[in-house]
């Protein structure tokens, strides 16, 4: 009995050094360790221009632009050059001159304030597959020049915004698609930048 006594006498003290105290648990169950939650980055709006640049040529982004398959570049979907103050309905390739000025525009006008971008794929000659994701960084604006080697983006533009003016380094092709719906909606296009009218 004695050594029982002194038993849990010894029990009790390695307790307190321990932990400084024990927890009796009832029901002999152990419970689980849940880890702590990890707060999520929360995206970002982009600024919202409220006017179009002088001389810009602006590029709306829509998913009620129609997709179609380029025979060039494939499926494009999204988004539609604006000329005299509306844009097709219709996806096409964003022809352009070289020293052109590009403004993109997001033409939401739900009262849920979806937010669609324009994102850069640098490096690449044909359009990357579904489970291709932006930089992080891009979910912001990033840049104002449209080249092949480096990101830029229009960051996550509010409905009825327009983005920051970019420029183009140079006649090229410019892979592009929309941060979120990239992969989800198809949302893509390509700028061309080119001196012949005709292209």
């Amino acid at each position: 009995m004695r050594a029982l006594q002194l038993a849990s006498v010894l029990a009790a003290a390695a307790c307190f050094i321990a932990v400084d105290g024990c927890a009796h648990l009832t029901n002999g169950s152990v419970p689980s360790v849940t880890p702590t939650p990890t707060p999520s980055a929360t995206p970002l709006s982009a600024a919202c221009n409220q006017t179009a640049a002088a001389n810009a040529q602006i590029v709306a982004i829509s998913p009620l632009i129609t997709p179609v398959i380029d025979p060039t570049y494939g499926l494009i979907s999204g988004y539609g050059l604006a000329t005299t103050g509306s844009s097709s309905n219709v996806a096409a390739t964003i022809v352009v001159a070289p020293t052109a000025a590009v403004q993109f525009f997001n033409n939401d006008q739900s009262t849920s304030q979806l937010r669609y971008s324009a994102v850069g794929i640098p490096g690449v000659t044909t359009f990357p597959g579904p489970t291709f994701t932006f930089p992080p960084s891009t979910v912001t604006q990033t840049g104002t020049q449209i080249n092949a080697t480096s990101s830029w983006s229009t960051g996550l533009l509010p409905g009825q915004c327009y983005s920051q003016v970019f420029t183009i380094s140079a006649a090229g092709v410019y892979f592009f698609g929309d941060y979120t719906y990239y992969a989800l909606g198809n949302i893509r296009d390509v700028i061309v930048a080119t001196s012949s009218p005709g292209l």
